[in-house]
Parts: structure tokens; C-alpha cells; sequence
């Protein structure tokens, strides 16, 4: 069986101690809390991540865990919620968050999916005089080969990718991005290197 073995200090040792709480599959909303901690006490988000044995974007990641609603947060820290899959909410209002969750609970939908619906409820609510239209009425299909090549790119990415040619041999390539954390986690992907 591998094994990493890792030198470190006895407050890195304890954080994960605490962090796992007893769970073998560690609570990521507990890590999401430690690492919030440390980033209070002046860490940056890196250092508290790599404490984790995060990467950066996975620590950033894992941080906005914590804007999600108190309830939303406990369907994660049960497991009942992918975290992956949840950060698709944070931008919703707690009330939007609620029952978006408890549909994806019912529903069994991927973070794929969860991220659209979320994406169309925040263009919903965002938009004045916006029509209430079903934020999960299905979109005018697609060419299966378009599909399934901006699935792959969104499964690489890490976000929504979408493909636009309305014309032959010209288009565009979009990838979306709720914020900066995830932009870089995009640009990382790609490797992309800050040297700035």
C-alpha cells in the first residue's frame, strides 16, 4: 500500500486532527472552517491549504463552502451533498440555495447540471422584469458531437464551457467563471504560470 509520510509541525498535525473530527472522509466544511481560520490569522490561502495537503484552488474552493445557507451546509458535512456540487449555489439567496439543494438531493443531479440551474436562477433573479419562466426547462438541442465536446472541456476545466460557431470555420470558445477563484483554477488547468 503507498504511504506519504509527511515531516510537520504539531499545530499542522493537530489542525488535521481537528479538521477530521473523527470521520474518515474529513468534513469538508470543518477544513473549509480551519482553513478560514488560518487565512484570518494572516496565512495566505495557499500556505492554509498546502496544511491540508490542498493546492491553492482547492483551498479557495473549499472557502466558499462557507457562504453557503446553515442547512446547505450540513447536507456537505453529512455527505448527503457533493461539496463540488454545492458550490454551485453560493451566489444564491438562502431560500433559493434550500430548495436547489433538496432538488439535487432528489434529483441525483450531477454538478454539471446543478451549476446550470444555478446559473439560470441567478440570471433570473438578476434580471429586471425578468419573465418567471421554469429555471429548468431544457434548452433547444444541440449537435451530440458539440455536447459532448464542451462536456469534456468542462470536465477538464473544472467550470461551464461552452462552444459558439454560428458560422462555418469561425466561433468562440467561452469559459465562465462566477469569481477570481476559480479563474485561476481554470488558468491552472491550462498551466498557466503566474510569474508576476
Amino acid at each position: 500500500m503507498p504511504v506519504l509520510i509527511r515531516d510537520v509541525t504539531d499545530t499542522v498535525a493537530r489542525s488535521w486532527v481537528e479538521a477530521d473530527a473523527g470521520d474518515p472522509k474529513r468534513d469538508p466544511i470543518a477544513i473549509a472552517r480551519a482553513i478560514g481560520e488560518r487565512v484570518e490569522r494572516g496565512a495566505s490561502v495557499a500556505a492554509a491549504g498546502r496544511e491540508f495537503g490542498l493546492s491553492r484552488t482547492d483551498a479557495a474552493h473549499r472557502l466558499r463552502l462557507l457562504r453557503l445557507a446553515p442547512d446547505v451546509m450540513e447536507r456537505v458535512a453529512s455527505g448527503e451533498l457533493a461539496p463540488g456540487t454545492a458550490r454551485a449555489l453560493v451566489g444564491l439567496t438562502g431560500i433559493e440555495q434550500r430548495a436547489l439543494a433538496a432538488r439535487i438531493v432528489r434529483e441525483k443531479l450531477t454538478s454539471r447540471q446543478a451549476e446550470v440551474l444555478a446559473k439560470r436562477l441567478k440570471s433570473v433573479s438578476t434580471a429586471p422584469d425578468a419573465p418567471l419562466e421554469d429555471p429548468v426547462a431544457a434548452p433547444a438541442p444541440k449537435d451530440p458531437d458539440q455536447v459532448r465536446l464542451e462536456r469534456q472541456l468542462t470536465d477538464l476545466l473544472g467550470t461551464g464551457v461552452t462552444l459558439r460557431y454560428p458560422s462555418a470555420g469561425a466561433g468562440q470558445l467561452v469559459i465562465e467563471f462566477a469569481d477570481l477563484d476559480i479563474l485561476d483554477g481554470v488558468l491552472e488547468r491550462l498551466g498557466w504560470v503566474d510569474v508576476g
